[in-house]
């Protein structure tokens, strides 16, 4: 009679084993089970394996990914405009408007008078 409901539980565990007509004896299904774990860790260090060389190509390829990134953002940053480069583009365009538009109305009666 079991002392224990942990020894009830372990006694109720060993006798689930499925029981198979053709193997003899409890000693033959251990070895089977004991197979079928080796194989399944044999393919499981064999996937492990190459997942590592996978993350290591990825690491590389990474390092890669961020100096082309940095180097991108250096020459991006060479390009932006600054305030006063801004300031000044601005300056220079309402300067071309305004003696545009001066100029237009200085040549309409040059050439009224050129017509005429």
């Amino acid at each position: 009679m079991p002392r224990s409901f942990s020894e009830q539980h372990r006694r109720s565990a060993t006798r689930r084993a499925p029981r198979n007509p053709h193997l003899d004896s409890r000693m033959d299904i251990a070895e089977l089970r004991l197979d079928h774990l080796d194989c399944n860790v044999d393919e499981l260090k064999a996937s492990v394996a190459v997942l590592r060389n996978d993350v290591s190509e990825l690491k590389t390829d990474m390092s890669i990914l961020k100096a082309d990134v940095s180097g991108i953002r250096a020459e991006m940053k060479q390009n932006y405009a600054t305030k006063a480069d801004l300031l000044s583009l601005k300056h220079s365009l309402v300067i071309w408007l305004v003696s545009t538009m001066l100029a237009g109305q200085a040549i309409q009666p040059v050439i009224k008078q050129l017509a005429g």
